[in-house]
């Protein structure tokens, strides 16, 4: 269904109503004339066309039920097209039934998730289930599950019976971004190493950018890591904090090794 004009449209160019087949009317518009269905009531035209003001069928809705195709009736009067019910892909919050895409850019989850905020199972306009995290009195729209195969591509039916992300390839990530080991989709990795300046995650191998504002001057790239393993993609050193957290360092002899607002510690720059 093509958005603005409900299954398609015949017409064809024209000067006056003679040049129109079937006993159809000629109107101009902005850049070119066309012809169009005369009309006396709404009655005479098409689901999802109205008789306009100039007795001509045009496209008009005042309920979804208009729409053919399961289009929806927007607020300018117009059929547009069917919305996706929750768990189908997305790009932006305009292509879901339930009005928020949970975006691959922002969350990791592969090719988008159409979703919505509830509070019940019956607030899932597309069809979802409701999912609450323990205390919390908001929850958001998943697609319910019994097993895998009840899923899309790069996503899995977990403990809760709800299809959540876990892929497997970068091939089930859309626009270049790459699988991480936590079944989330990650921006394509920079080719800054560890200890870099950055401003982003995306501008270092490691996929992270502990930033300025957190207190690492001019930004500074590292990645997760397992101590003694080897793993850092950036080049630098896993270090472990008191906390047990992990993170990528750099190196360093001196500290002439490190950049400027950065002091060699224990070999390696802080």
């Amino acid at each position: 269904m093509g958005v603005g004009f409900p299954s398609g449209h015949c017409t064809g160019a024209c000067n006056t109503d003679s040049d129109c087949a079937g006993g159809g009317v000629c109107i101009a518009l902005t850049t070119f004339n066309m012809c169009v269905a005369p009309c006396e009531t709404a009655d005479d035209c098409r689901d999802g066309y109205m008789c306009d003001t100039d007795d001509t069928c045009w496209p008009g809705c005042t309920s979804d039920a208009q729409c053919p195709e399961a289009g929806t009736c927007a607020d300018d009067g117009f059929c547009g097209a069917p919305a996706s019910p929750d768990g189908s892909a997305c790009a932006d919050d305009g292509d879901c039934t339930g009005e928020w895409c949970i975006s691959q850019a922002d969350y990791g989850f592969p090719g988008g998730y159409c979703s919505g905020f509830c509070g019940l199972d019956t607030e899932c306009t597309g069809g979802g289930t409701c999912y609450m995290e323990p205390g919390d009195t908001t929850g958001i729209c998943l697609t319910a599950c019994t097993t895998d195969s009840d899923c899309r591509g790069g996503y899995i039916c977990d403990a809760d019976n709800t299809c959540y992300p876990a892929c497997t390839s970068d091939a089930q990530c859309s626009d270049g971004y790459v699988c991480n080991a936590l079944g989330y989709c990650d921006p394509p990795a920079g080719d800054g190493a560890d200890g870099d300046a950055c401003t982003a995650d995306a501008d270092c191998a490691g996929g992270f950018c502990f930033s300025d504002a957190d207190g690492w001057p001019g930004g500074y790239c590292t990645g997760p890591c397992t101590p003694g393993a080897d793993d850092c993609a950036g080049g630098g050193y896993c270090d472990s904090d008191s906390e047990g957290n992990s993170a990528c360092i750099a190196e360093c002899g001196t500290t002439d090794d490190c950049r400027d607002g950065y002091v060699c510690s224990s070999g390696l720059c802080l």
